[in-house]
């Protein structure tokens, strides 16, 4: 580590302030500090702190760094004495000559409440973000609130689930609480929840856990960690991204008790991040960042990169099939059931051929001729008809792509099958 720094927490209810210097040693980004103050860690628990830098620079700095501490704690114990966390100025008095008219200018607006100086050091990585997160929850240095279930229901959800309730899920978590409580206490993660500058209390991970809770005897109550939306980035954008992430990462395979990452919650997560960074699937080299950024950054949520890369696979053939539908501008004909009843009896039922309508999707692997041959079985007729028809863009796509009805045709032709196959137009002419 080659950083040293001034750092200052503010109270977003009541402006109280901290204000302390980070040594170029040690972890830069799970750094909170030294400071000894029950009221600071109590609303620290709650989520209530943001955190802002007043100086940064490299190891060699750090006599000025140490004098922009003993600054500003002067200035704020002169100005704002009961505002302050800190005791008073405990800071070594520094040389004032040394600091930036800038730096004393940004120190000064900072304790007037005039801005937030600058944004939280930037993290290198999102991915070690999410994993020294986890840890710092397992080891217990967020505080564990118990907090009413109806009070949690007015929070807000980030949902990184393809659904927002998996029932099934739910139902197994359910019952895993009700067979064994005592095992289920401790088992029964705390629920995470940001809380916004705004206000704003958003849970990030726990959403089904306190879904099956529902209505449970003795779980009234429920375990909870607070945690100030700055420590997860700088911008929006940033914040947005690490909320998703250190979801699936929570939610990854353990012995604790939620519902793990399913293949879809994952597809889901990485089309999100990857449009967020506007990456463009139609140029080769974004493709490639993309696969990327996808092994470097979701590896520690699934189990392997086969995994990811058969995910990859998937999304770009949605965005080819996405593509590819565009060309379609006409609305599709849709045939209803009176059409359809219509359309087989003048054509084949009145002629004694079985027959069956179905979608072109019914093609794939020759499944339109056992539905054929089997109403060719029960209606007890020698010939049969199936007719095709398209019920959405995609099957288009795919059909002009993988020639599944072709495929039928010919597998027919081979065996001789006494069997018509007609498709409908999907347009009209």
């Amino acid at each position: 580590m080659t950083k040293c720094y001034v750092y200052a927490w503010r109270n977003v209810n009541n402006g109280k302030i901290n204000i302390g210097y980070k040594s170029p040693n040690g972890e830069e980004h799970t750094y909170i500090t030294s400071l000894k103050n029950t009221e600071f860690w109590k609303d620290y628990s709650y989520g209530l702190l943001k955190r802002s830098i007043l100086y940064v620079g490299d190891a060699k700095d750090a006599n000025v760094a140490k004098s922009v501490e003993w600054f500003a704690l002067k200035y704020a114990v002169a100005t704002a004495k009961d505002r302050l966390y800190n005791p008073g100025n405990n800071a070594a008095k520094g040389e004032e000559n040394l600091i930036p008219k800038s730096t004393k200018q940004l120190v000064i607006d900072y304790i007037e409440g005039k801005t937030d100086a600058m944004p939280l050091l930037k993290k290198d990585e999102d991915v070690d973000f999410a994993e020294q997160l986890s840890d710092r929850i397992q080891k217990g240095e967020f505080e564990i609130h118990q907090i009413p279930r109806v009070e949690i229901e007015k929070y807000s959800r980030n949902q990184v689930r393809t659904k927002d309730k998996v029932i099934n899920h739910i139902r197994n978590i359910r019952t895993k609480i009700m067979e064994n409580p005592t095992r289920a206490r401790e088992l029964y993660g705390p629920i995470v929840v940001v809380v916004k500058t705004s206000g704003e209390k958003m849970i990030i991970d726990g959403n089904s856990r306190f879904a099956a809770t529902e209505g449970l005897i003795g779980w009234e109550v429920l375990p909870v960690i607070f945690i100030n939306e700055t420590e997860f980035g700088e911008t929006d954008l940033q914040r947005e991204d690490n909320y998703d992430l250190v979801g699936l990462y929570e939610n990854r395979a353990a012995e604790e008790i939620k519902e793990e990452n399913s293949w879809a919650d994952l597809k889901r997560n990485i089309v999100n991040y990857l449009v967020r960074h506007n990456l463009d699937f139609s140029n080769k080299y974004h493709v490639d960042h993309a696969r990327e950024i996808i092994y470097a950054r979701f590896l520690c949520v699934c189990e392997s990169k086969q995994q990811l890369n058969g995910i990859l696979k998937s999304i770009l053939n949605d965005y080819e099939k996405g593509q590819a539908e565009l060309k379609y501008e006409k609305n599709l004909i849709s045939y209803d059931d009176s059409f359809s009843a219509r359309y087989l009896w003048n054509n084949y039922l009145s002629k004694d051929i079985a027959c069956v309508m179905v979608k072109a999707s019914e093609a794939k692997f020759m499944k339109a001729i056992g539905y054929i041959q089997h109403a060719m079985f029960n209606d007890k007729k020698e010939k049969g008809a199936i007719v095709f028809h398209f019920s959405n863009k995609s099957e288009l796509v795919t059909e002009e792509k993988e020639k599944w009805i072709d495929k039928v045709k010919k597998v027919i032709k081979y065996h001789n099958l006494p069997i018509t196959v007609e498709v409908l137009p999907a347009f009209e002419e």
